[in-house]
């Protein structure tokens, strides 16, 4: 009876560790559809949502608020899970969703990536480069795959080591202790410029990027950035402003919950 009891409970693990890498888009998206309702119905840093929605979209209606607001949510669990998925297995499974097969990347590069759409898929984003990849991100998070990937936090960046590495990639966005002010969802805020700069400076290409989630398929779109004769502030405006262009368009994909304008 034992052994039966193992044979079946292997046998049907198999089976579901198949499936979801199979579904796995669909699965995280659906999951993530119903745990949104928890800090939605909470009104979790409801405030802060609220607020900056508000700022950016002054004829906004509570009507739209809400729907954002949940939409929001639900997009950043979809993101907090596809991490998760990627420490338990080292691969998110997800390259197959995407509408490219093949990122061509024919000099080092970094690539930004605001906190909008699909921003936490490492390993997806590695396979479709084929190149190694440097991360940075603000949270405490540890990821080394021999060489070819490396998750670091954003206080913990080894410039000898990052130069090493074919590709970087970060969220690039408000931050509120950077020198560089630019115009950024039509406020004027610190921005994300340190990368950038050394990115100049090491001559390395330097892409706008963002994964749109719709629904089971990725779409994503990256947009080099022309460099040449610009200073840095002017540089960090062109992203800043293109990323405000996303935004608008795609407001329940970004990560509202965040105090943008330090209110």
């Amino acid at each position: 009876m034992v052994f039966t009891f193992l044979t079946l409970s292997t046998i049907g693990l198999f089976i579901l560790h198949k499936l979801y890498i199979n579904y796995t888009l669909e699965i995280i998206y659906n999951v993530a559809y119903l745990l949104a309702f928890i800090p939605y119905y909470l009104n979790i840093r409801h405030k802060i949502i609220v607020t900056n929605l508000k700022i950016v979209f002054p004829d906004i209606s509570d009507k739209r608020i809400d729907h954002i607001r949940f939409h929001s949510w639900k997009y950043f669990i979809i993101n907090l899970l596809t991490c998760i998925n990627q420490y338990l297995f080292r691969n998110s499974f997800l390259k197959k969703y995407y509408s490219i097969n093949h990122i061509d990347v024919p000099h080092k590069s970094f690539f930004t990536a605001a906190h909008l759409g699909l921003y936490y898929d490492l390993t997806g984003f590695q396979q479709l480069t084929g190149k190694s990849v440097y991360t940075i991100y603000k949270g405490n998070f540890k990821l080394d795959f021999n060489g070819i990937l490396k998750m670091v936090q954003h206080n913990n960046i080894n410039l000898k080591e990052l130069g090493k590495y074919f590709t970087v990639i970060t969220p690039i966005d408000q931050k509120s202790n950077d020198k560089t002010i630019v115009k950024f969802l039509d406020q004027s805020v610190r921005f994300h410029s340190y990368l950038i700069n050394i990115s100049v400076r090491e001559n390395r290409d330097i892409y706008l990027s963002f994964v749109i989630i719709k629904k089971y398929a990725l779409e994503l779109v990256y947009i080099k950035i022309n460099t040449k004769d610009k200073t840095l502030e002017e540089i960090v405006q062109d992203v800043a402003y293109k990323y405000t262009d996303l935004i608008k368009q795609h407001p329940e994909q970004y990560l509202w919950s965040h105090n943008r304008f330090n209110i």
